[in-house]
């Protein structure tokens, strides 16, 4: 269903919208998509210290997919560009990778030796099917560094790459580092006698090499450090440095200490004075702790209890074991994800390697929302974030005994307030990153309108994600009195928020106003206000994945009620909504997703003494162009509300039904002006020239069975190439 949202009071209560999943929809692209992909895999641990290499892979390969080339007709391999031979190897599920494959069957539900190549164009099944072979191919870890990644591909994975290319691509995914810089940051650096001086001096060069990478400021990010052996020395606090020459000076004078490990004591250090607002600790701020050690504590059991008190307060902690380590230890002492944040080094010559990937770790951490909070016994209930360059995007997560009050019921709820500007909220009990490729609701807030968010009470004891993208209003969006754009996450009992009988109830469909029907009433929250008795759930579509559906190949169908989603069948009978790209809607008689627009621009209202054909049965079929029934070079173009717009065909050009476009008389003379699949389609994937118009090329889906589908902008379809080109 197209988004709805119904505002009452102030106070936006989004009804819930079916999970996008785009990582599951074939042929998906994009940076957005590859992050969700990879945050999926990472999460469940099967590839958790891949060293950003999945990542860079997918851009080096594909340009995460924007590529034309990657769905190439008769080519399966994705994003991630793994050919039907590499999928056999990963698919071997022995001895080195079985504890994978177990993961991606309990996780995903995916029998790994049994998918088909042909599944590759699924995102997760491509990337998951790199990460498999690449497990396969390490003999121990994959390199840190970039220019170790480049031979690591350029032998294990594209033996016709060249090394440059790798790392001149690659390169360009640092300007993304670190998208949320308003972090405080500190590190706790072992000292203790079994420390060697030069191995010391290594992990202070890494601590500075990490720095070095940050944006230093009294507002953005604050570093704080203590060293620790049998005693622990707090060496600097956050408000003690504030640029990044005079903390770089500060590292280098860190002195080692000896004796034993006492990590609990450290910890407990950093938990009662560096995260402390007497000392510069900020509650807004993301809180970031680094724990570099070689050995096993003193006392295991007091190391986890206190690491244990210093997540409690919101910090994220990371682990770095070098050496002859306490795994177990480590992993008790990290946060969740552990298996994503904590490392293990077998040497200190290695500890560079983390740099990259511990920094951009570090900035993706989410502020933790609930608990003690940083300072003198605040709460850690809200947060509060400027705007400041047009927009600010942070994740936070909500921990599962910050979702429930003291009865155990879900009666707290999460609210997102914004000033001069607008929010868009993605949340997830599925991964650590959401956002517009991979979500269970998404939820908008704008000036004026906080954004409500109920939690599920299906959900009890799995932490909520919730990612959100501020957007600052232009000065000609609002009065100039908006000098400032700030939001504010918070958690708030339900009891806070009340519904007034004379609030008036105001509907808007993507941002548009629009009567309210009984369907918005019901499927938002106040159908428990306002029609309890008849108020019902929303209802999914039904499965349209039928035995007989799949056997004939029948695997993309329209969504019954929104234009701008279809779903696609599994060889199983799983359906999957899956969502169009931004601007686009689905097409049932292209089979796929084409440009809609929500407002038809250069076009003129249908007049009442003709029929409008823009009906709702048309508009869930993806039926949006439809001759003049009285003009051959005029058409009806209809938007996603069902109004219906006259247009125009372009000088000496007539509108064209069988082929959804304007055309000359000369293009169509002795040639086939309709397309039967019957005569071209033998096979499935196999792609031919549409045979009267050349931006156009007919995508088969199975034996006498296709679809016509446009290339894009300025392209024409190649038959040599297989592909759209250039002219």
């Amino acid at each position: 269903m197209v988004f709805t949202s119904i505002l009452v009071s102030g106070v936006l209560l989004a009804s819930a919208t079916l999970a996008i999943d785009l990582t599951l929809s074939p042929g998906a692209r994009g940076g957005d998509v590859v992050a969700a992909v990879v945050d999926r895999i990472r999460s469940k641990c099967i590839f958790p210290n891949d060293r950003l290499f999945l990542r860079r892979l997918a851009y080096v390969e594909t340009r995460d997919g924007e590529d034309s080339r990657t769905y190439r007709a008769g080519y399966h391999g994705g994003i991630w560009q793994v050919d039907s031979l590499k999928l056999m190897v990963s698919q071997t599920c022995m001895s080195r990778t079985i504890r994978e494959c177990n993961l991606i069957q309990s996780e995903f539900g995916i029998n790994w030796p049994r998918v088909r190549w042909a599944e590759l164009r699924k995102p997760l099944y491509s990337g998951l099917a790199a990460a498999m072979f690449i497990l396969t191919k390490m003999a121990n870890q994959i390199p840190g560094d970039m220019a170790g990644q480049a031979q690591f591909w350029r032998y294990n994975f594209n033996s016709f790459g060249n090394i440059a290319t790798f790392v001149n691509r690659a390169e360009t995914l640092r300007d993304n580092v670190c998208t949320d810089n308003v972090i405080d940051l500190a590190f706790i650096l072992d000292g203790s006698g079994s420390i060697l001086p030069g191995d010391f001096t290594r992990t202070l060069v890494f601590v500075r090499n990490v720095i070095s990478g940050l944006d230093i400021s009294p507002s953005t990010a604050r570093v704080a450090a203590v060293e620790y052996g049998d005693t622990v020395a707090v060496n600097f606090k956050f408000n003690q440095y504030s640029s990044k020459q005079s903390l770089l000076t500060a590292v280098s004078k860190i002195n080692k200490r000896h004796g034993g490990t006492n990590t609990a004591a450290a910890l407990g250090n950093v938990t009662s004075i560096i995260f402390n607002q007497l000392n510069g600790a900020r509650p807004d701020a993301k809180h970031i702790a680094i724990l570099l050690t070689d050995g096993v504590s003193k006392n295991v059991t007091q190391t986890i209890h206190a690491a244990n008190d210093l997540r409690s307060k919101g910090v994220t902690v990371f682990a770095i074991g070098v050496g002859n380590v306490n795994q177990a230890e480590l992993m008790g002492v990290a946060s969740n994800p552990s298996c994503t944040r904590m490392f293990l080094l077998d040497n200190f010559r290695e500890i560079d390697s983390l740099m990259y990937e511990l920094r951009k770790s570090s900035c993706e951490a989410p502020n933790i929302l609930g608990g003690n909070g940083v300072g003198t016994g605040g709460s850690g209930n809200s947060i509060t974030r400027e705007i400041n360059n047009g927009t600010d995007k942070t994740t936070v997560v909500i921990p599962p005994d910050q979702q429930t009050g003291n009865n155990g019921d879900t009666d707290k709820v999460f609210k997102a307030e914004v000033e001069c500007g607008s929010l868009q909220i993605y949340s997830s009990y599925d991964t650590p990153n959401p956002g517009p490729a991979f979500h269970q609701n998404k939820n908008q807030a704008t000036d004026g309108s906080p954004a409500i968010l109920h939690f599920t009470a299906t959900q009890k004891g799995r932490p909520l994600y919730i990612t959100v993208v501020g957007t600052r209003l232009d000065s000609t969006d609002k009065v100039a009195s908006c000098v400032s754009s700030k939001y504010t996450l918070s958690i708030v009992d339900k009891s806070s928020l009340q519904v007034k009988q004379t609030t008036d109830v105001i509907c808007r469909t993507a941002g548009i106003e629009k009567p309210c029907t009984v369907t918005d009433i019901r499927n938002s929250n106040l159908g428990n206000y306002i029609c309890p008795v008849q108020s019902t759930p929303y209802i999914s579509p039904t499965n349209p994945c039928t035995p007989e559906a799949v056997a004939n190949d029948d695997l993309v169908h329209p969504h019954p009620t929104d234009v701008t989603k279809f779903i696609f069948c599994d060889v199983s009978g799983k359906m999957y909504i899956t969502q169009c790209p931004v601007g686009e809607v689905y097409n049932a008689s292209t089979g796929s997703c084409n440009h809609g627009t929500v407002e038809v621009t250069n076009g003129v209202s249908l007049g009442s003494d003709v029929t409008n054909p823009c009906t709702s049965a048309n508009l869930a079929l993806g039926n949006l162009y439809f001759p003049h029934p009285a003009y051959h070079t005029q058409f009806i173009q209809c938007d996603l509300f069902g109004k219906a717009w006259v247009m125009k065909c372009p000088p000496g050009q007539s509108w064209h039904q069988d082929l959804l476009t304007c055309s000359s008389k000369s293009q169509d003379v002795g040639r086939q002006t309709s397309v039967n699949p019957a005569s071209l389609c033998q096979a499935s994937g196999e792609m031919y020239t549409h045979p009267s118009d050349s931006t156009k090329f007919v995508h088969c889906t199975g034996r006498h069975r296709g679809v016509v589908q446009m290339c894009p902008a300025s392209l024409v379809f190649s038959q040599a190439k297989r592909a759209c080109d250039w002219p």
